[in-house]
């Protein structure tokens, strides 16, 4: 059985936002400390209702991997997930690949469509609309 850490909020236990970073890093040590096999962290512009509120400081996720791979070397790390729309795709690539190379192959790429439409509106992305259904998925006429 694998264990591992969901952090859905960077808000400091102690002190203000200097501490955000070097709380992070304490957990993520203590979490390899202690036999845990991931840690990952929300991918989004801004804390999202239920987990805290707008204005809460909120790290970007693959920067905050980066360091925390250099602070780590067994943990697994991911986003819970990566939108497909905040960032160009070869971009969103190069960020997930450098990110494995950095930590030596624990890099775990989660992608989802996006779903926190005032965040998208907030900073100007297009929200994307949501895909027709397949034909596959079609229903079968009962004539």
């Amino acid at each position: 059985m694998k264990f591992g850490l969901h952090n859905n909020t960077f808000l400091p236990v102690r002190g203000g936002a200097e501490s955000i970073y070097p709380e992070l890093r304490d957990r993520a040590q203590w979490l390899e400390a202690n036999g845990f096999t991931y840690m990952s962290v929300m991918d989004h512009l801004w804390q999202i209702p239920g987990a805290g509120k707008m204005e809460d400081p909120f790290l970007e996720a693959w920067m905050t991997l980066a360091a925390i791979a250099d602070a780590t070397t067994k943990l697994q790390l991911t986003t819970m997930v990566t939108s497909a729309s905040y960032r160009n795709r070869a971009l969103l690539a190069k960020m997930a690949t450098t990110l494995d190379i950095i930590s030596g192959g624990r890099a775990i790429l989660g992608i989802g469509g996006g779903w926190y439409e005032a965040e998208y509106q907030g900073y100007g992305y297009p929200f994307p609309p949501p895909a027709p259904a397949s034909p596959s998925c079609a229903r079968p006429s009962r004539s």
